[in-house]
């Protein structure tokens, strides 16, 4: 998760953890990285802002999300700030089996058939309203 705003975000995804794999160029904009955090497993990490010097790389925070598990359908991640989120900071991640072939039940029937057209993906697959990337 990289931050090109100025101003701090804590991202947070529903229903799974992630590993929080390093806290990047922190300092270099003027901020310090949230101790004993890289390492754990989370479900909100806080992503510093940038200090708007374009010789400085973006604030990031490297994150391992498993999604090989048996849980498919819609995963939201959102900003953690309410503000932040009405004002369109949040989105879904869609995770369909590892066939390809959206499981579908009663309950994620209209979402699979909005959101995942593909039947191509490979193991593990997680689409997004924004396009679609394999986890490994």
């Amino acid at each position: 998760m990289e931050n090109h705003t100025l101003k701090n975000h804590g991202f947070h995804i529903h229903q799974v953890h992630f590993l929080v794999e390093s806290q990047n160029n922190f300092e270099i904009n003027g901020q310090t990285q949230a101790p004993a955090v890289t390492g754990q497993y989370l479900d909100t990490v806080e992503v510093s802002g940038w200090d708007g010097n374009p010789n400085h790389p973006y604030p990031n925070v490297m994150l391992r999300i498993d999604f090989r598990g048996p849980d498919v359908g819609a995963f939201v991640f959102h900003c953690h700030i309410s503000n932040h989120e009405d004002k369109g900071m949040m989105n879904i991640i869609e995770v369909v089996p590892a066939q390809g072939k959206p499981e579908v039940t009663k309950k994620n029937r209209a979402m699979v058939a909005a959101k995942s057209p593909r039947t191509d993906i490979g193991p593990a697959a997680v689409v997004s309203k924004q396009g679609a990337s394999t986890a490994e």
